[in-house]
């Protein structure tokens, strides 16, 4: 078939690659914040069928809630900034579990194991997303 010779609502490739692509690349949602960027925002770490609101509140304190069980901690934490975007950081949860958590704060991804009292790891991943 060949293209249509009039003005129709049909889009062009040209233009479909462009809404998908910047300057040869892949545009992506990104949460585009770096570690400094962070301090005293609101986020949600989503992990699976669990979800965190967290505040850093400094490099070395955070709030955090779980929104699974409404609980609530204030919480002394140990940082290691990897780069400009990225954070490991340590604390203990507001179910006494141990947790080491990556916050790729670029792309909005994170990790983080959970030491629980039992001596058990669990390891988890999800998203990063500021709170609205």
């Amino acid at each position: 078939k060949s293209f249509p010779s009039e003005y129709t609502d049909w889009d062009s490739y040209e233009n479909s690659y462009l809404d998908t692509h910047l300057d040869g690349h892949l545009t992506s949602k990104k949460l585009g914040l770096k570690t400094k960027d962070i301090i005293g925002k609101e986020m949600i770490y989503k992990y699976g069928n669990f979800d965190i609101q967290l505040v850093i509140t400094s490099d070395s304190t955070l709030s955090l809630k779980n929104n699974q069980t409404g609980q609530e901690a204030n919480e002394k934490m140990s940082t290691i900034h990897i780069n400009k975007n990225t954070m490991l950081a340590s604390f203990v949860d507001t179910e006494n579990n141990l947790v080491t958590m990556l916050s790729a704060f670029e792309n909005g991804k994170t990790s983080a194991f959970l030491y629980k009292d039992d001596g058990s790891v669990t390891s988890v991943s999800g998203s990063i997303k500021l709170k609205k």
